[in-house]
């Protein structure tokens, strides 16, 4: 008997639970709208996190910036170095944390289309929505298209702003690498031209360690300038500040025109052509640059107002001390033979080609009066020849870079000389061969002589 009541009092409690459990049509409908609005409401999050994040890597990418500059401010290429790996670090964790972000609210999403996929629970939501004038259907669309939108989001790994950053610090490294060398170089040749200039091996030190330096400054300048379109090429232009050693480079061209305009001062005409040439070299190379280093330059922010002027009256004085030396070099090969030659002495370097061909032109005219005493015309041709030869042998090179002449005019002047020795005598071939023919005779005559001589004796 208490076995039969214990039986009824079990399925009177169980068969409230059992209606508590089943929930009602409305119930549903109302589960669906929550977990739909909870859905929209972790969208709206997940695209404020995701500006946040962006935030936070602008944020980042301003510190790095910041260190960057700092490290290269007080020359620290080592902390600069020690960022890269750090930087790689920050961004990648950056993107993961993006990536988990993303599947975290994928899988919600899942979730929730499983469960609200068509069968009985939709039927019956779909039931109570019409009585509230709500479109179950476009709802669940509207979740899709989420959906969609973040499957097909590709997750930045941020690998643009990495190797910018990268750049930057490469860049800022080589930057501080070379000034350092030009600057140490600087002050070796400072030292050793205030020792003794005069000394042509402690001279051609300096000119050896000078041109380097001047290779180091171009190259300097060029990285300033590459840097300069990189930046300005990228997302990232307004937050790059220019280099902060990009003002020394006005310093350091100053500093080694000014080195050399007090070598120059210690030239003359007996210096050694080998040095002579090397500082011409020097100049010209230059003064040939010069113009498009200042458009670079200018172009990339590196010059300050009135810097270029400055350099460009520095590189007049560079010239004035320097060019007067190799101009009365080459005046005095022809002057120190007694040739009367007329100089048409000008600022401009077409001055020595018209000087030469000035002079030998009358020559080649045979009816002119300068030619009226032969001997007299191919001692002048000898005397103005051997200057000439003289000078192809010291100053070629020099003649070339400083645009004195070309190779052309410099055959040009070789043709005139034969057509003159032509006229003044024969060709220098022609009388060889004469000589050789005559020699070659004399000994074929000789021989000869010996063979009859001794048939005589036999």
């Amino acid at each position: 008997m208490k076995n039969k009541i214990y039986l009824v009092v079990f399925f009177y409690l169980l068969i409230p639970y059992c209606v508590l459990s089943q929930k009602s049509d409305a119930e549903l409908f109302y589960d669906f709208k929550n977990e739909l609005k909870h859905i929209q409401d972790n969208y709206k999050n997940y695209k404020n996190s995701k500006l946040s994040n962006e935030n936070k890597i602008k944020n980042e990418f301003d510190n790095y910036l910041n260190l960057i500059y700092e490290d290269y401010t007080n020359s620290q290429s080592t902390g600069l170095t020690n960022l890269i790996p750090e930087i790689k670090n920050s961004f990648n964790n950056f993107s993961q944390n993006n990536e988990n972000n993303k599947q975290l609210f994928l899988s919600k999403i899942n979730n929730f289309l499983e469960k609200w996929k068509e069968g009985n629970n939709l039927n019956i939501i779909n039931k109570v929505a019409k009585d509230y004038d709500f479109d179950v259907s476009l709802q669940i669309d509207n979740i899709n298209t989420i959906k969609n939108e973040i499957e097909s989001e590709k997750i930045d790994n941020y690998e643009r702003i990495v190797q910018f950053l990268e750049i930057i610090i490469q860049d800022k490294n080589e930057i501080l690498k070379l000034k350092n060398q030009i600057v140490e170089l600087e002050n070796k040749i400072k030292s050793k031209i205030q020792q003794n200039i005069t000394n042509s091996n402690i001279l051609k030190d300096v000119l050896s360690e000078n041109n380097l330096r001047k290779e180091l400054i171009f190259k300097l300048i060029s990285t300033i300038v590459n840097e300069h379109k990189i930046i300005t090429s990228s997302d990232y232009a307004e937050k790059v500040k220019p280099s902060p050693f990009s003002s020394d480079l006005y310093i350091l061209l100053n500093n080694f025109m000014e080195d050399y305009i007090n070598i120059s001062r210690n030239l003359s005409i007996e210096t050694d052509p080998n040095i002579l040439t090397t500082c011409l070299n020097a100049y010209n190379d230059v003064i040939s640059k010069l113009d498009s280093l200042f458009l670079l330059m200018e172009t990339s922010n590196v010059l300050k107002k009135g810097e270029k002027e400055d350099l460009i009256t520095k590189s007049q004085l560079w010239k004035n001390q320097i060019i007067p030396v190799f101009d009365n070099v080459l005046m005095s090969e022809f002057t120190s033979r007694n040739i009367p030659i007329l100089f048409f002495k000008t600022n401009n370097t077409e001055w020595f080609y018209k000087t030469l061909t000035e002079f030998i032109n009358p020559y080649l005219n045979p009816s002119d009066e300068v030619n009226t005493d032969k001997s007299k015309s191919d001692e002048i041709r000898q005397k103005f020849e051997d200057a000439w030869n003289s000078i192809k042998e010291k100053w070629s090179q020099a003649l070339i870079s400083s645009k004195y002449l070309d190779k052309n005019k410099i055959i040009e002047i070789d043709n005139k000389l034969e057509t003159w020795q032509s006229i003044t005598g024969g060709s220098y071939k022609s009388s060889t061969i004469i000589i050789i023919i005559i020699v070659l005779i004399g000994i074929s005559l000789a021989i000869y002589i010996l063979l009859k001589f001794k048939r005589k004796e036999t």
